[in-house]
């Protein structure tokens, strides 16, 4: 194949990378002035910004990790009924929009919430006796919660890759737990622990949602990009963020390549071999992971459950009350729902059908470019959102086209990172496909476009509507492209939750939360039917 026929191949991808991030990162830097980047590298205000941010980011990894590994090693190593079952409840908190869990927060953490009540009466004392609230901790716990499934679903392939064998023989020859890790486990896990250890922090370091939600006076400079976005200065904010996260997304990608990649080909994956209850670790770790499922889960029942359970027999009333709210200019709670349903109708298909074509082409380029592909496709997936939310408004909502106030910046900034996540499930799926059901379309001639259409998309459709309802419910629950674009008369229901927070009705933003999330839960519970593809997020 020739080299400008590659490249007319390549021109979904090229098209991709150009409007959805060149562009509108090309307007950013072309905004910032000179003396308020140097102004913001001196400042110590914005010095304090990015301690903080690290700091928490370096929690919450380490946290993660450490409550993780026994997760993870739990689930490699011992069978039980009920497995697959377990394991999809405790991927829950990771697909459910993030402030369900910053608002189950606000309501077992707050001075009233149910924590603090039942410690009051038990100590007898006056004062709220868990005071993380609105502090740099509760949105590490909040990172926490939301990355726990993730690093699990990462260090459990490592655990798995370990050949049964090679720990018998280790247990046989030294006799200790500790040095078996060290010989067999260590060797196996490292590039697992560095991927997951990367990507908590890559996402911890990019938050928006939870210091928004349960930060209070402790912020980071993604909040910060959105509180001065209007201002000249946001823009050099951007660009120190945009450089912290895309040297960080380097860094990632490296070793992805050099440690990650390679392990995840060649791994051979055992089955579980240690039944349930046969030892006394055993039970340990089902103990403990108990304890984990109750405190991963329970953020996010009580947001689901609690306004049932406290509105009691009124429950319609308070549903009804939440109807008769007005949001905006007047919006109603109907209005909302259809426009975030439309938005996300929109940016389903539109991500779905270009995911499709930018792996399709790929595939058929194979070789170095299909690498580069692959590669340049994980580089989006720890940016900074909130620099590439300002640098589509500076280029689309008021720079090229005037679209400010339009469904479709919005429609924009989600495809932007969704596009990414969906490709990693086309390709994972698109990888099985049996090469002699390719070369058998071709010895009868079919054009590349017929074993498209009769061949390869029959063979990955499962794939494509799980992407097609991932895509859908990422952009239902989205809070930082929905926040930093709507205006008085276009609103998603984030937005809407939000500003029932605001004003103070908690109640009433439980009760939309409620009804978001088992939207969402239900639409993920309903895309994992139809693909087995775990989402690869490296």
């Amino acid at each position: 194949m020739s080299i400008i026929r590659k490249l007319l191949i390549f021109t979904p991808f090229f098209l991709f990378l150009l409007f959805f991030y060149m562009m509108p990162l090309s307007f950013l830097i072309g905004n910032v002035n000179q003396k308020d980047l140097v102004n913001i590298l001196l400042d110590d205000y914005i010095h304090r910004l990015f301690y903080g941010t690290l700091m928490q980011a370096v929690f919450s990894t380490l946290i993660t990790l450490l409550l993780s590994l026994p997760l993870a090693f739990f689930l490699a190593k011992y069978s039980f009924k009920g497995k697959r079952i377990l394991e999809y409840v405790l991927l829950t908190p990771f697909f459910v929009p993030a402030f369900t869990v910053a608002e189950g927060l606000i309501v077992l953490l707050g001075e009233k919430g149910i924590v603090n009540s039942l410690l009051s009466q038990i100590f007898a004392t006056g004062e709220p006796v868990v005071k993380i609230l609105y502090s740099m901790w509760a949105v590490i716990l909040a990172h926490v919660i939301y990355y726990v499934p993730l690093a699990t679903l990462i260090l459990e392939q490592g655990f798995s890759s370990v050949d049964q064998d090679l720990v018998d023989a280790a247990r046989v020859f030294s006799g200790s737990t500790l040095r078996v890790f060290k010989t067999v486990y260590l060797n196996f896990l490292t590039p697992h622990m560095v991927a997951a250890s990367l990507l908590v922090f890559a996402f911890s370091f990019i938050t928006y949602s939870t210091p928004m939600l349960v930060g209070g006076k402790f912020t980071t400079l993604e909040v910060e990009i959105y509180a001065t976005r209007f201002k000249p200065v946001s823009s050099s904010i951007a660009l120190l963020q945009l450089s912290s996260t895309l040297f960080l997304s380097i860094i990632i990608i490296f070793l992805r390549e050099k440690y990650y990649a390679p392990s995840s080909v060649e791994r051979h994956v055992e089955e579980p071999v240690s039944k349930l209850f046969s030892s006394f670790s055993g039970i340990l770790l089902a103990a403990y992971v108990v304890f984990i499922c109750v405190f991963e889960l329970t953020p996010i029942v009580i947001p689901v459950v609690g306004p049932f359970l406290e509105a009691g027999h009124s429950v319609p009333l308070l549903f009804r009350e939440l109807c008769d709210f007005k949001f905006g200019f007047g919006l109603s709670l109907s209005e909302i729902f259809l426009q975030s349903l439309s938005i996300a109708l929109i940016v389903s298909v539109f991500s779905t059908l270009l995911s499709v074509a930018i792996v399709w082409s790929s595939k058929l380029a194979g070789g170095v470019l299909e690498k580069i592909v692959s590669i340049l496709m994980v580089l989006p997936l720890t940016m900074s959102r909130s620099s590439l939310a300002l640098g589509i408004l500076l280029s689309y909502g008021f720079g090229i086209v005037k679209l400010y106030g339009s469904w479709m910046l919005m429609v924009i900034g989600q495809s932007a990172v969704v596009v990414p996540l969906a490709t990693r499930i086309i390709e994972a799926s698109w990888s099985r496909i049996v090469k002699e059901y390719r070369e058998a379309a071709d010895a009868h001639g079919a054009t590349v476009v017929f074993r498209l259409i009769r061949v390869e998309i029959p063979l990955i459709l499962p794939a494509v509507v799980a992407t097609l309802l991932m895509a859908f419910s990422s952009s239902l629950s989205d809070f930082t492209f929905s926040t930093f674009f709507s205006t008085l008369n276009l609103m998603t229901i984030p937005v809407a939750i939000n500003l029932l927070i605001d004003y103070r009705r908690l109640n009433l933003a439980l009760a939309l939360t409620s009804l978001l999330t088992s939207i969402v839960i239900i639409v993920e519970t309903a895309g994992s039917q139809f693909s087995k593809e775990r989402v690869r997020m490296i």
